[in-house]
């Protein structure tokens, strides 16, 4: 029913009409698949989303973001319930804690989706972090559950003192830290960060990439 209510929020908040929609064939997680099967729909619910294509016919169609992010929500209660997570779980126990500069949201948010259609749990204080309440306490805490840094360092995010409170954090507390960069070269970022691998974020066929060694790391193997 959620997932049902999220998809008619999509067309609601818009001017869409189906046919406009350029739904999927073929199943890939996205709220605009036509899920087939029991066993796609299934997935669907696992790992619901929307992907860049239909974020952008949304925004071309009149709908605006606070109404995208709105119905990201709902898609993170839908995961939430069909992994059998904790309501809290998105504060706590991620497997990667995504840290980046707020003009790079658009980067950071690609590479998040990459991971989280793979079944890696991801942080990302611009979609985790409500109104309200110590913002500060719940990145500390995310930052310590956490099994990993991906810090997208880029030229508006190599200066940013809370990505470099967050990588710091991550080294104090010997996380894996995974430095993703995008026009920025290593020998630019601060010793400490050097020293990891450094993995290109330029292009979309690197992020996919990128998101293919993380998933491999963190499953152990490799």
């Amino acid at each position: 029913l959620l997932m049902e209510f999220a998809l008619a929020s999509y067309f609601h908040a818009s001017n869409i009409s189906e046919n406009e929609a350029q739904s999927h064939n073929e199943t890939r997680g996205c709220l605009l698949d036509l899920c087939a099967s029991k066993p796609d729909m299934r997935w669907k619910l696992k790992v619901g989303y929307v992907c860049s294509k239909h974020r952008a016919i949304f925004t071309r169609f009149g709908g605006d973001e606070p109404a995208l992010e709105a119905i990201e929500r709902v898609l993170d209660e839908v995961r939430r319930i069909a992994l059998g997570r904790r309501s809290d779980a998105h504060l706590s126990g991620q497997d990667v804690f995504v840290s980046y500069a707020s003009e790079d949201s658009e980067v950071a948010t690609e590479l998040r989706d990459g991971l989280e259609r793979e079944g890696i749990s991801c942080f990302m204080a611009g979609r985790d972090l409500g109104a309200g309440g110590l913002w500060e306490d719940d990145v500390r805490a995310a930052a310590q559950s956490s099994r990993a840094l991906l810090l997208l360092l880029t030229p508006s995010s190599k200066n940013s003192s809370w990505v470099q409170i967050e990588a710091g954090a991550a080294w104090v507390l010997e996380k894996p830290i995974i430095p993703a960069l995008s026009y920025v070269r290593a020998e630019e970022l601060p010793e400490p960060i050097r020293k990891h691998q450094c993995f290109e974020a330029k292009s979309s066929e690197q992020r996919q990439q990128l998101v293919a060694k993380v998933v491999s790391r963190l499953r152990g193997e490799s």
